[in-house]
């Protein structure tokens, strides 16, 4: 299961469509305080990812994030903006970045490299380095976010 927070709720829906035909679940959410209110739910599930803009009105995605953090360190986001200038102290804090427009493929290998480190732990044989866009975010020395996960891997 992948969960989507984008303000364009079309955008979000697209998505959601493509993640389902890689045999994944995703769930949608236009809103983030109604994402962050949802991680708080009783019926919140624990995604092997969120993906998130950034650039959203109220409270952006890098906000969401430490919001949801502060209930659920553990959670995984990935950042999918068409914004590549946006710096934030909490940028570091994503597991991966993708450009928008994006294609298929990179989203592909961005779900199998994120489920590959929930299923086994934190890795750099993972290869999530090589398999996003962190450089068009000038993120060159970012690191891992979660090698506690396994930390005999880093």
């Amino acid at each position: 299961m992948f969960h989507i927070v984008d303000d364009q709720p079309y955008l979000g829906e697209i998505l959601a469509e493509i993640i389902e035909s890689f045999g994944y679940s995703a769930r949608a959410f236009a809103c983030p305080q109604a994402y962050v209110d949802h991680v708080q739910s009783e019926a919140f599930q624990m995604p092997l990812g969120t993906i998130t803009d950034i650039d959203m009105p109220i409270m952006n995605g890098y906000e969401m994030m430490e919001k949801v953090h502060h209930f659920k360190p553990e959670m995984k986001f990935i950042v999918a903006t068409g914004e590549s200038a946006i710096r934030h102290e909490y940028q570091s804090k994503a597991c991966m970045y993708l450009t928008k427009p994006y294609c298929p493929e990179s989203i592909k290998k961005i779900l199998n490299n994120l489920s590959k480190c929930v299923q086994f732990g934190a890795s750099k044989d993972i290869g999530c380095a090589h398999c996003d866009d962190r450089n068009s975010f000038g993120l060159k020395s970012w690191s891992c976010p979660h090698p506690d996960t396994n930390p005999s891997t880093f």
